[in-house]
């Protein structure tokens, strides 16, 4: 139980000395990251999946509330489809793979350039039942477990964004993003 302690606090004090440090709070600037994802409006996104992917990066951007006026905006597109995979000998699918595709950008909202855009997928997989509601139930599931996996990689990859010094931060090329959204 001592050597369990003291490894773990050995453990601890590595993460400190190599400069690890949480993006989210903690000891991260008094938060500075979480202070920036706040200032994202998330844009809607059409569809019933596409809601659910818009209350989920709102649950993982804002802390306390949503922004009164915000500085960046993030667009993201889902693409969604199913494909069979086990075919019985009646022709009937035994499982499903369902594949989600986001593209998104964050866009700077006073100069309207994308300062970040990228691509999250996710391919979820489920068992189609000889019962309606057990395949309902598992389809559901795996649309949730794959949205939930992409919002996770937007939330990350904007925050890797935020985290790094302005200085060290990708320009894109191109011309400001348009008006409208997606």
């Amino acid at each position: 139980m001592r050597g369990l302690s003291c490894g773990a606090l050995g453990l601890v004090l590595l993460l400190g000395a190599c400069g690890f440090r949480p993006m989210m709070g903690g000891d991260s600037t008094d938060g500075a990251v979480a202070g920036k994802m706040a200032t994202v409006e998330v844009a809607e996104i059409k569809d019933r999946s596409g809601q659910k992917m818009r209350n989920l990066l709102i649950d993982r951007f804002y802390q306390d509330r949503r922004p009164s006026s915000a500085e960046y905006r993030l667009d993201v597109v889902l693409t969604t489809g199913e494909q069979s995979l086990a075919i019985e000998k009646d022709a009937s699918a035994s499982r499903v793979q369902w594949t989600a595709t986001a593209t998104y950008r964050l866009v700077h909202i006073p100069t309207g350039k994308v300062v970040l855009q990228g691509n999250s997928r996710a391919v979820p997989g489920y068992n189609v039942s000889y019962y309606q509601w057990a395949s309902f139930v598992s389809q559901e599931n795996a649309l949730d477990r794959g949205i939930d996996y992409i919002s996770d990689e937007i939330r990350t990859r904007v925050a890797l964004y935020f985290a790094r010094d302005p200085d060290q931060r990708p320009a894109l090329t191109g011309g400001p993003a348009k008006a409208s959204r997606p």
